[in-house]
């Protein structure tokens, strides 16, 4: 089952503060290994949507869960 969440390629590479090409790289790396799934944009017909697959969004969540002690323990400097 893929996940909902859909995002550009060139949005993801704004957020990251990348090249679009590194991002095209990128993500061509994590398709192969079973992670996203880039799909044809429905809206236009010639741009790409990213995807996450089930084992993608194991990997997120993991990822996720295995940060939150550090971003818990930085929290109280930002007054929060």
């Amino acid at each position: 089952m893929l996940h909902l969440l859909q995002k550009k390629p060139m949005d993801l590479a704004r957020a990251f503060q990348v090249p679009k090409t590194s991002m095209l790289h990128t993500l061509a790396d994590l398709e192969k290994r079973g992670l996203i799934r880039m799909e044809s944009n429905p809206d236009d017909g010639r741009g790409k949507l990213v995807r996450l697959t089930d084992s993608g969004q194991v990997v997120r969540n993991r990822a996720i869960q295995d940060i939150a002690p550090d971003m818990a323990s930085i929290i109280p400097q930002f007054g929060l």
